[in-house]
């Protein structure tokens, strides 16, 4: 059930050949133009997280941590929505 939410895919450049993940933007970087009180999930290299506020939400880190100190903020972004 969706509960009444819709996923608004975002705009990721895509690289000109699909090896070349060097093309790809840098999570951090692509996560510091996000709209506050908007959430998002983000595919960073097959790892999906969800982001409130410049907090980042996973496995990893259950109760939220800062973009800057997570594990994946070096990562490359193949795929983003946010939440509407």
């Amino acid at each position: 059930a969706s509960r009444g939410y819709a996923l608004v895919s975002l705009d990721v450049p895509k690289p000109s050949k699909q090896w070349r993940f060097g093309e790809r933007p840098i999570f951090e970087n692509f996560a510091a133009n996000f709209e506050a009180g908007v959430r998002y999930i983000v595919n960073v290299t097959g790892h999906y997280v969800a982001i409130l506020d410049g907090i980042v939400f996973d496995s990893q880190c259950r109760f939220g941590c800062e973009i800057t100190k997570h594990k994946s903020r070096r990562m490359r972004v193949h795929q983003a929505w946010r939440i509407a």
